[in-house]
């Protein structure tokens, strides 16, 4: 089965006047993250308690979070190419003519979870803390959960295994290690 197309065309002028009427709505939400949920040849941006839709021209159905901040910078580096080319990389790479965005992909209509896209891990199973594995699963997070989960259990031990001299790193290049001892033994 071939791979969804995760590109999408949009006029620019419209996309601009979005990015610049979320920017009013969101001028005092420093960090805030911005929800697009591309479906149904259109693009719902919201950000700041404001949304804004804007027509486009793509198949796939997904949201991305990206930081919000830079999706209203991108006025200041947006490209002059009209319609404007926007391209999933991945799941965690939003392209914006020639700009890339750092995002998280979700299905649309999943439960948003607030957390930074930069968060720590501590920040992350923090903000996941009450959601069932359902929840986590239906969001699109469930591999930064895990992530964040076995990064945070390496800080507790290295706590624990500090007065020995065993730090995080040294630990992290054990489970590194480990990693590639079993992948060598799979080949």
């Amino acid at each position: 089965m071939p791979a969804p197309i995760t590109q999408w065309s949009v006029a620019r002028s419209p996309f601009l006047q979005a990015l610049k009427s979320l920017k009013n709505a969101a001028a005092k939400r420093q960090g805030e993250e911005a929800i697009l949920s591309f479906e149904g040849g259109s693009i719902l941006i919201e950000l700041g308690g404001g949304s804004v839709t804007v027509p486009a021209h793509g198949i796939c159905s997904v949201q991305l979070r990206v930081p919000g901040q830079m999706l209203l910078n991108l006025n200041s580096v947006m490209p002059v190419d009209d319609p404007l080319l926007l391209s999933l990389e991945g799941a965690h790479h939003l392209r914006v003519g020639s700009v890339s965005l750092t995002c998280h992909a979700q299905p649309v209509g999943s439960k948003v979870i607030d957390i930074p896209v930069n968060a720590e891990p501590e920040d992350i199973v923090r903000a996941m803390a009450g959601l069932s594995y359902a929840q986590i699963e239906q969001s699109g997070l469930l591999a930064v959960h895990s992530h964040a989960l076995s990064l945070q259990q390496v800080s507790q031990a290295a706590a624990l295994l500090a007065p020995f001299g065993i730090t995080e790193l040294d630990l992290l290049a054990l489970i590194d290690q480990k990693k590639s001892l079993e992948l060598e033994t799979l080949l």
